[in-house]
């Protein structure tokens, strides 16, 4: 059996033997036989790593020009806004006659490709005219094996990301969707802790939805809202200098306000300005019925 060979044959036994040796030394209790085999297995496990490309060397392509970009390496990343149109070459370090790639993303085989005349293509050539292959963001797996009369000589597995940065730019892009996961300063260089945006000027926009994760102030009109009397809103007023709850001038001239928190607030305050009408609607109805009591008796004297 050549070098290759058991590089493709024998290390796969022995990984077999490996667990083999785990499952002899924790189950059976056989303890000479299994640490032979642990030892055998362990030497040849790293033979079997993910990641190796000893078989061979690997090419970027530039399928619309034909010439090659870039030699691959194992997890290299590759911008999409540079050159998107693609194409993967093998170079393989000893004979064979067939070249058989398998490509995954996500987790799924996404396109098988078997090459038996160089140059090997991954997505398809015709004597160096290269196809074109288009990928998408993520990152991609590739297995190559190497065969020779049909028999396996060795497998080469490697990755590749893709990312999508317009030159000189930081913002990734998806579907028309630019992307930052950083904080973005404008009109200014600094972004407060636990903020994404600062902006120091001024924002125009059709339309601002605020999402909030509290409750709406719904709850004014339920029977256990404690609403302060008048005279104790006048109190109130009389000591703090603003109404209950809202912040100071001082207050929002130091930490400024949040929108969707003052919207929240500020309809509160009017569900209980509606309250205080109701009340005071109350108190004129009765005052009117009594002065049209009294009015009753003078009519009545007269």
């Amino acid at each position: 059996m050549n070098r290759n060979s058991h590089k493709a044959v024998g290390c796969r036994l022995c990984s077999l033997k490996l667990f083999k040796g785990f499952r002899s030394l924790f189950a059976t209790g056989k303890e000479l036989r299994s640490r032979s085999t642990f030892y055998i297995g362990l030497f040849c496990l790293p033979m079997m790593s993910i990641g190796q490309m000893t078989e061979g060397t690997y090419n970027l392509i530039d399928a619309e020009m034909d010439t090659v970009l870039v030699q691959i390496n194992d997890g290299m990343i590759w911008n999409l806004a540079d050159i998107g149109s693609l194409n993967l070459q093998a170079v393989n370090s000893y004979t064979v006659d067939q070249v058989v790639f398998e490509v995954s993303y996500q987790g799924s085989v996404i396109h098988t490709q078997s090459e038996g005349v160089a140059p090997y293509a991954a997505f398809v050539d015709i004597s160096g005219d290269y196809e074109i292959w288009q990928p998408v963001k993520g990152t991609y797996t590739f297995e190559v094996d190497y065969n020779l009369n049909g028999t396996l000589q060795g497998t080469d597995v490697f990755t590749i990301t893709f990312i999508n940065i317009p030159y000189g730019s930081i913002w990734d892009e998806d579907n028309g969707t630019a992307n930052y996961s950083g904080e973005v300063a404008i009109g200014t260089t600094a972004v407060p802790s636990g903020f994404k945006m600062a902006v120091n000027g001024k924002l125009i926009a059709e339309e601002v939805q605020v999402q909030l994760n509290g409750s709406w102030p719904d709850y004014v009109f339920l029977d256990y809202y404690d609403l302060l009397s008048l005279g104790e809103l006048k109190e109130y007023i009389r000591k703090h200098g603003h109404l209950p709850k809202v912040p100071s001038a001082e207050e929002v001239r130091a930490e400024g306000l949040s929108l969707g928190d003052m919207d929240k607030l500020l309809l509160e305050k009017v569900e209980e300005l509606t309250l205080y009408l109701i009340q005071q609607q109350d108190v004129l109805l009765r005052q009117q019925n009594q002065i049209e009591a009294l009015q009753k008796l003078l009519d009545q004297k007269d």
